[in-house]
């Protein structure tokens, strides 16, 4: 089973162009603001990807699209509704799943069929 809406968490992040300005603390301000954005740009969750609505039914492997473009490092499944009781949900790893294109997701012992959000970064 294929499902779910891929949210993007940041949209397009742009490199700011290095401009030199003509007055001094002009010039300090701008390139404050250059370096502190600089960092944010590079923060590792600038990358990531929220999976919205994902529908896994119990005992079942479901392949979920994260247009990461990446084998993702970290996948985290939000906590599940529509349970009708307490269970667990785990990545499988060990298939033939292009992992650059989906996560494989196995939920166990639901009693039913859950929805969860996927963040995957």
């Amino acid at each position: 089973m294929v499902a779910a809406w891929l949210l993007p968490v940041v949209l397009d992040v742009k490199k700011i162009p290095i401009t030199r300005l003509a007055d001094e603390a002009s010039e300090r301000v701008r390139a404050e603001h250059h370096r502190a954005i600089s960092e944010v740009q590079s923060a590792p969750l600038v990358g990531a990807r929220i999976v919205a609505n994902v529908l896994l039914s119990d005992g079942g492997t479901t392949l979920v699209p994260h247009g990461l473009g990446k084998v993702p490092q970290f996948v985290w499944p939000s906590a599940p509704r529509d349970a009708l009781s307490s269970g667990s949900i785990i990545e499988v790893r060990d298939t033939a799943v292009d992992r650059k294109r989906f996560v494989a997701l196995r939920a166990m012992g639901w009693g039913a069929a859950i929805t969860i959000d996927l963040a995957v970064l």
